[in-house]
């Protein structure tokens, strides 16, 4: 689905607002997962609902990749993305899991893992220091 819509600063980020009846449209609730495309580059992503308004984020590298800044006039072209969602444990975690069965048998990702990983993330960008390899080597995750 097609609409045009501003880019808009949104806290510390900015977005597009999302008509309510194109939301209404997508059958999946408040909070649909859709995959948006703008310019041509495609990302997947989720509308926020936020001081009554339903919002896209657009980061600051999907706004490079798609060519556009804060203030532009953009084609927003959303469509509901019912792939699944996985992210892959890092590299390290995944070796030790495979290499201890008992570490294994009771790993089980958390059910929001995308939002965990984002959580994480943040953290990591807060603390640079958090959640290294070799934290993890040295049994001091930060979960």
């Amino acid at each position: 689905m097609k609409f045009k819509a501003k880019v808009i600063p949104s806290g510390n980020a900015t977005g597009v607002e999302t008509p309510k009846k194109i939301v209404e449209a997508l059958r999946s609730g408040p909070r649909p997962l859709i995959t948006v495309t703008i310019n041509g580059h495609t990302w997947r992503s989720r509308i926020a609902r936020t001081r009554g308004l339903c919002l896209v984020g657009i980061s600051a590298a999907n706004r490079v990749a798609s060519g556009i800044a804060e203030g532009d006039i953009v084609v927003v072209d959303l469509t509901h993305d019912t792939a699944p969602r996985v992210v892959a444990p890092p590299p390290d975690l995944a070796r030790a899991l495979r290499d201890d069965a008992e570490a294994n048998s009771g790993f089980r990702p958390p059910a929001l893992w995308p939002q965990a990983q984002t959580r994480r993330r943040r953290r990591r960008s807060e603390n640079p220091g958090d959640s290294t390899a070799e934290d993890r080597q040295a049994g001091r995750v930060h979960v």
